[in-house]
């Protein structure tokens, strides 16, 4: 039994190879997604080393009332971080997600970089999208984030309300006019903890103004700090 696991498992690794997303050299089967290599070599942020605010803080500024924000990765077309992204969200790759939580958790819990968290709100995806795609990026990074730190995740406390199309080449005036008013909240009107929204990737800025807005319009004095995978640079 032991020579046909090992001779089936092999046939399985020349007909479908598991290599590294980013430079695809082959990596052990059912243990990494990513290389040691392309790890360190990630656009990390060090967003956690700043004392002072960030690029990703000032983008919501005169905008939305976040307290305080995370990203791990910078964005730009053609680097690392968009191969990262693509296996996340079109190529089924969910434990890229839950890989890049980790990551972030971690870096969190280290360096302190944001207040304690009580509740990981997902940025949800309209039930058409999840069924076409099979999970929520968005929430595989929270269940990698709160391995790490105590955090209880909220996947039911925002909703989208419509099925809208790709703001990948839109400006920050028609995202805004996409998207805001997409979101329901759902969130306990007597809770008065932190939460903190996590999202795979943000370019403007305009789908988190846009669930703040819906959140604080139900709950006024919860916290709201915003983490994100990537951010675009």
């Amino acid at each position: 039994m032991h020579l046909i696991s090992v001779f089936v498992s092999s046939i399985s690794d020349l007909i479908f190879p598991n290599n590294c997303l980013v430079c695809e050299h082959p990596v052990p089967r059912n243990q990494m997604v990513i290389c040691p290599f392309c790890i360190d070599e990630l656009p990390y942020t060090y967003f956690e080393r700043y004392s002072s605010s960030t690029p990703f803080d000032q983008l919501f500024y005169g905008r939305a009332n976040v307290y305080s924000t995370y990203a791990l990765l910078y964005f730009e077309q053609h680097n690392s971080t968009q191969r990262v992204l693509h296996a996340l969200k079109y190529d089924s790759r969910k434990l890229v997600g839950l890989l890049m939580g980790i990551e972030i958790g971690t870096r969190l819990k280290e360096k302190q970089a944001i207040d304690p968290i009580d509740v990981l709100i997902p940025v949800p995806i309209h039930p058409k999208k999840a069924f076409d795609r099979g999970y929520n990026q968005s929430e595989w990074i929270a269940k990698g984030i709160a391995s790490v730190i105590p955090a209880e995740i909220q996947k039911n406390w925002m909703v989208k309300n419509h099925h809208t199309k790709s703001q990948t080449r839109s400006n920050r005036f028609n995202r805004w006019d996409n998207v805001s008013t997409n979101f329901s909240s759902r969130i306990i009107d007597t809770f008065e903890g932190h939460i903190a929204i996590v999202d795979d990737v943000i370019t403007t800025g305009a789908t988190i103004e846009a669930m703040v807005s819906a959140i604080q319009a139900k709950n006024k004095k919860v916290k709201i700090s915003v983490i994100t995978l990537a951010i675009t640079k």
